[in-house]
């Protein structure tokens, strides 16, 4: 899997509506979530960006960081995933979201050494649902395919 560089991506474009506040800036042992996401990312990928809304570009936190500015409106955290493989298409892509205060480095470890080469994802399943949670997940670039459209076909 030494083929490919592979870039991190921390999901920190939400509106936060449910919580009330933004979640990129609650504290995390005195860092900001976002930048302790960025912090353990840099540490087993070839280089870190932070997932934004465009309107959230100059944001005094997230401008600290290299950042990937939504193609696409009203997708979620999909936005931010789809942006970032459709700007470097020839890497592969660890995506965490930043409203996980608990990750540490084990399953960001175990989630690139059981990545393969033959799959377009590897992921965690979601206890709650039963299904893979795109939001702590490794994506190979070129293996995913997204159909999107816009308006009346």
């Amino acid at each position: 899997m030494a083929d490919r560089p592979v870039l991190g991506l921390v999901l920190a474009g939400g509106k936060s509506r449910r919580m009330g506040r933004d979640k990129a800036l609650l504290d995390h042992d005195g860092q900001s979530q976002l930048a302790y996401l960025v912090e353990l990312l840099n540490g087993s990928v070839d280089k870190v960006f932070v997932s934004t809304r465009p309107d959230q570009e100059n944001d005094a936190e997230r401008s600290q960081y290299e950042q990937i500015v939504d193609r696409y409106e009203n997708l979620g955290p999909v936005a931010g995933i789809l942006s970032a493989l459709h700007e470097h298409p020839e890497v592969d892509w660890l995506v965490v979201a930043c409203d996980l205060p608990n990750i540490n480095e084990q399953p960001i470890t175990h989630l690139l050494q059981q990545r393969d080469g033959e799959q377009p994802f590897t992921t965690y399943i979601s206890s709650h649902e039963g299904m893979p949670e795109k939001l702590c997940a490794w994506f190979r670039s070129g293996r995913v395919s997204v159909f999107y459209s816009v308006g009346e076909t």
